[in-house]
């Protein structure tokens, strides 16, 4: 399955051969200075490697290559069959041209055609991307993760 995005970008389904570059861009976006975390490229690989589901989840390329990615796996919750947004990347040189709102933007209409009720994701205050996803109507649910370090 691959399709044409935009003028030069294909978006296809998302491989396991995929997460070792769309991990470290995704570890590099969350500096620990902004999040607290200490994201490196194979903890990040790991964490996206444990809900890789290839069903809802899709990476854009272009004539260089993978440009980001989008991982995404169902579920359900009060409003029903959702999507949960677990990541989405785009690479660093192609950041601030619009492929992530494009990109962003199919997903949302993609999800609404597979019947979805909603897309649901984690987003850090800290960062950019919390405002960002406002832009396309995501708005705080009242949830906040809470850890006990151990």
């Amino acid at each position: 399955m691959e399709m044409q995005l935009s003028e030069g970008l294909q978006i296809r389904r998302m491989t396991r051969e995929d997460l070792p570059l769309l991990a470290a861009w995704a570890a590099e976006a969350f500096p620990v200075d902004k999040t607290g975390m200490r994201w490196t490229k194979e903890t990040m690989f790991h964490h996206m490697g444990d809900d890789f589901r290839d069903e809802h989840s899709f990476v854009v390329e272009d004539d260089s290559g993978l440009v980001g990615g989008i991982l995404a796996y169902p579920c359900k919750y009060d409003r029903g069959d959702e999507l949960f947004l677990h990541t989405i990347v785009v690479r660093e040189d192609k950041r601030k041209e619009g492929v992530g709102k494009i990109f962003l933007q199919w997903f949302v209409k993609y999800a609404k055609a597979q019947g979805k009720t909603g897309i649901r994701l984690d987003a850090h205050i800290g960062l950019p991307s919390f405002a960002w996803y406002e832009q396309f109507g995501f708005s705080p649910t009242g949830w906040q993760q809470q850890l006990l370090e151990l």
